[in-house]
């Protein structure tokens, strides 16, 4: 029989399986379909056709490799596919973790949306800090739990969302990201806790030099929240920069790096959504963001929004020795153009 209907009626005696453990013909789906090259579209097609007649009826788990690491995660998950169109994708975070160890030595890391664990691998690719993984989606948090569980030292985890603080909140998850929503009287709400809160519970991260945010569209919000604390602690930031999920919130990403700069915060890098550099200004530069903001809005669903990482003025020169090796990177990986991949993803669906 050849391959794919094989294929077809292994997924079919096994949709029905619970999503508590890894399924090995998901597993091996996800993997056909990942190392499907681009020019072959029609079984590119098939696979792709099989992956979603699959998640009609469930979403099981499955082992994915990503930084040094095997990483349970569910079949909807779209890191694999950010991954397969840049192989780069999110390595940023490690890079500008290893710079900071360099030159500061030890230090601990706070993550806020640490989703399936795929930011702590990151960061333990490059160099063993300690982290405080901060999420509240039930099922996310249940495999973050499982893929740090062998590191060292071991993330600390706190299951909730982060805010103001005082109300519970339910999660939306689609393609491995999760929006927040008011919960309904009958529905499974997470709580919500303020980052102030959270450290005192964890007081060892109170002096975190790293805090990094991907929320879908909460950045902001809990950067707004936690500012008198970053303005004491100064950590460097690295958070998402999303225009249309900030308006949803009702929250204003120009507004926080107006505060941001009053708090003494300066040099900003600006990596595109897959994590590729794009360019570093100073925060007083508002006409040069307030293009950025306006080039970044309306576009979801399109694949388009950035991630920021800003420094207090504290941190020029490691933020110099950041920049200049970020340009190195890139330099040397686009010295090929690859073939246009289908698998490349669009957030919030194409």
């Amino acid at each position: 029989m050849p391959a794919e209907p094989q294929l077809a009626n292994t997924m079919a005696k096994t949709v029905g399986t619970s999503n508590s453990s890894v399924l090995r013909p998901s597993t091996w789906l996800s993997n056909l379909l990942l190392s499907t090259k681009p020019q072959s579209l029609r079984r590119w097609h098939y696979l792709f056709k099989l992956r979603e007649w699959v998640l009609r009826y469930r979403d099981p788990t499955i082992e994915y490799k990503f930084c040094g690491a095997t990483l349970r995660l569910p079949l909807s998950h779209a890191l694999p596919f950010f991954r397969r169109a840049s192989p780069l994708y999110a390595e940023n975070l490690g890079r500008i973790a290893r710079q900071l160890y360099t030159r500061f030595g030890f230090f601990s890391v706070i993550d806020i949306g640490a989703n399936i664990g795929d930011s702590v691998a990151t960061i333990h690719q490059y160099t063993p800090l300690p982290i405080l993984c901060v999420g509240g989606v039930p099922r996310f948090a249940e495999l973050l739990g499982h893929n740090v569980s062998a590191l060292r030292p071991t993330p600390a985890i706190e299951r909730c969302f982060v805010g103001t603080g005082g109300k519970d909140l339910a999660a939306v998850v689609q393609d491995g990201t999760a929006k927040l929503a008011h919960a309904e009287p009958d529905s499974h709400a997470i709580p919500m806790k303020s980052l102030q809160e959270i450290l005192l519970e964890h007081s060892s991260f109170q002096g975190a030099r790293l805090l990094k945010i991907d929320t879908d569209g909460m950045d902001i919000v809990i950067l707004a929240s936690a500012l008198d604390w970053i303005a004491q602690q100064k950590p460097v930031l690295f958070f998402e920069y999303d225009p249309d999920l900030q308006q949803e919130h009702g929250a204003g990403g120009l507004e926080i790096l107006g505060r941001l700069k009053k708090a003494g915060y300066q040099r900003v890098l600006v990596y595109e959504g897959n994590g590729d550099y794009m360019l570093s200004a100073e925060l007083e530069d508002y006409t040069l963001f307030l293009e950025m903001h306006e080039y970044f809005s309306g576009r979801l669903g399109s694949g388009k929004w950035c991630d920021l990482c800003i420094f207090h003025a504290d941190d020029e020169e490691i933020a110099q020795v950041i920049r200049r090796s970020e340009l190195d990177v890139f330099r040397a990986a686009r010295r090929y153009s690859p073939a246009r991949d289908p698998a490349a993803p669009c957030k919030g669906g194409c």
